[in-house]
């Protein structure tokens, strides 16, 4: 289980196009790791990018 925080922005034109970018940080530890060659505070991070496009639904 990990307990985490983000944040984005995004933008949408008026033709439905849009692009969005977002930032995770992990706040909790990942794994229990007893070695000394690995950092026992291992955390998740993720930055994630997306372009989309909005489909019209008309209603009539």
């Amino acid at each position: 289980m990990d307990i985490s925080l983000g944040a984005g922005l995004g933008y949408q034109s008026k033709i439905g196009l849009g692009v969005g970018f977002r930032y995770v940080a992990g706040l909790s530890k990942v794994g229990d790791f007893s070695s000394e060659e690995i950092n026992p505070d291992f955390k998740n991070s993720v930055i994630q990018g997306s372009l989309f496009w909005v489909i019209p639904i008309v209603k009539e």
